[in-house]
Formats: structure tokens, sequence, C-alpha cells
């Protein structure tokens, strides 16, 4: 099966509108997240967290109703609030309860969900990834970046590439770059420090390591890459959706 791909935007809005926002959307997410986002400072690192809580009962309200999202599914914060209010409303039921399970490197998982997935926000946006194999998921905002961290970072053909690219596109080809290393090191379970110095510029060599990309621009300011295992590939480009 192929890769579903689940992108919420969060307003930027006032503190009160914020604030009445959090209070809402923590009633929607499980009792894991909402606890989890107790601890965290800061009005925007809540609602990244609640709303990464909240495509999760998104995903798992698809999936019990039988739809299986194979594409980019774009929500918008009160959209995608009205819909799991609604369906709590209509079944007089509580949000999803999940039981989580982490790896060694600590990458979630739901022991009671039937399908991988994996988290990612930046700025204004929350992404999950979801498959039946494992899947990594980044999105990068593009702000400045230094150079040397590129040069740290990236195998030399990359840099070399970077180089060589005029100077108005750099920023975009930087994250874009770095996209798909954060989305392997999240496929892999390892983390980004396992790909410093390989090369993801070059398609052939995904395919050596059997893996694909999935990579969209938001709003021309934020790089999203999805990595998925070769299975995955195969059974994607049968449905017509795979991009790389």
């Amino acid at each position: 099966m192929a890769v579903g791909i689940y992108v919420l935007h969060l307003h930027s809005a006032q503190e009160e509108a914020r604030r009445s926002f959090l209070r809402e959307a923590a009633e929607c997410v499980d009792e894991v997240r909402r606890k989890k986002t107790e601890r965290l400072k800061g009005t925007g690192a809540k609602a990244a967290s609640l709303g990464a809580g909240m495509l999760l009962q998104k995903i798992a309200m698809d999936l019990t109703e039988g739809i299986e999202n194979t594409d980019i599914l774009f929500l918008e914060e009160d959209e995608l609030l009205a819909v799991l209010q609604a369906r709590m409303l209509r079944e007089q039921t509580p949000p999803f309860s999940f039981s989580y399970e982490y790896g060694e490197q600590g990458k979630p998982q739901i022991v009671n969900f039937p399908k991988k997935f994996n988290l990612s926000h930046s700025g204004d946006y929350v992404v999950c990834g979801v498959s039946d194999g494992e899947v990594g998921v980044d999105i990068q905002k593009w702000v400045p970046f230094k150079e040397r961290t590129a040069e740290r970072f990236f195998a030399k053909e990359e840099w070399k590439l970077l180089q060589e690219t005029d100077v108005e596109k750099r920023t975009e080809l930087f994250y874009r770059l770095w996209s798909r290393k954060e989305a392997y090191g999240k496929y892999t379970g390892q983390g980004i420090g396992s790909v410093v110095g390989e090369d993801f510029s070059d398609e052939r060599k995904w395919k050596e390591k059997k893996i694909c990309f999935r990579e969209q621009i938001l709003e021309t300011g934020y790089s999203l890459a999805v990595c998925y295992g070769t299975a995955e590939v195969l059974n994607s480009r049968k449905t017509g959706n795979s991009k790389t």
C-alpha cells in the first residue's frame, strides 16, 4: 500500500484565540498526548503537539470508517477540530485511546494501531505520514542557513551541488536535502546523525538503499519529505501515487 500524508496548517492567532484552541484541542486527543502537551512551555509548542495528536485521531477515525488516504490531505486547524468534535458528539465517545511503545532511539509507534506512523512539525505546519511499513517524515521551514552547517553535514557531492546552484535557489536546495536526510534518519529510527556525509542528491543512491522519497514544497517556504521502503514504493507505483 502507498503512504498517506496528512498536513495540518496551524493558524497564527492572538494569544486569547490560541489559548481557546488549546483548550478545545486538548479534549480531542488521547491522554498520553494531552499529558505530554501539558509539560511543554509556550503556546506554539503546545499547539504543534496537540496538532500532532489531532492528526493521529483523524487517521484512526479514517481507518475505522474504512477510509484510506494514499495521497496528501491538507487540513486547517479549525476544520480538523470541528471534525473530531462532531465525531465525539455524534457517537458519544471520547477520543481514541493509544498505547505507545518506543524504539531504541525513541521512535514512537502505537501498539493498538494498525499502521506505522511518523510525525514532524515546523513553523505553522504539522505533518504525519502513515503506512503499513516504516515511514519517516520531515518538514522544514526555510530560514537563512549557515553554509558551514551544510559543509559539515552534507556529502561532498551535495556540498558541490549547493555551491554550483544560483544563490537565490540555494535555500530551497539546502532544505530539500536536509529534509531528505531527516526523513531517512526517522525512517530507519537512527536519527540524522546516522546520515552525516551521505549523499541524498542522487536518486540512484536512494534505489541502492531500497528507499523512495515523496516531496512537496508548501507555499514556497517549507520543504516536506517522506521516506519509505521498496515494498511501499512498488505498491505506490501501482496506484500512480509515487513521486520522487
